[in-house]
C-alpha cells in the first residue's frame, strides 16, 4: 500500500490521498461482518426479550 502523502490531494473535507482501491476493498469487506453483526445483536435483543 502506497501511504505517500500528497498536498494536492487535501481539501477542506479532508485527505483524499489516502483512498485508495486497496482501502475500499477492505472497507467493503468489512461490510458483510457488520450486517451479521447487526442481525446478531438484534437476535439476542428479541430473545431476551421474549424470555423476561
Amino acid at each position: 500500500m502506497n501511504d505517500e502523502h500528497r498536498c494536492d490531494s487535501c481539501s477542506m473535507a479532508g485527505c483524499t490521498a489516502r483512498q485508495t482501491e486497496e482501502k475500499l476493498n477492505e472497507e467493503i469487506s468489512a461490510g458483510t461482518y457488520l450486517v451479521v453483526a447487526m442481525i446478531m445483536i438484534i437476535a439476542c435483543s428479541i430473545l431476551i426479550k421474549w424470555i423476561f
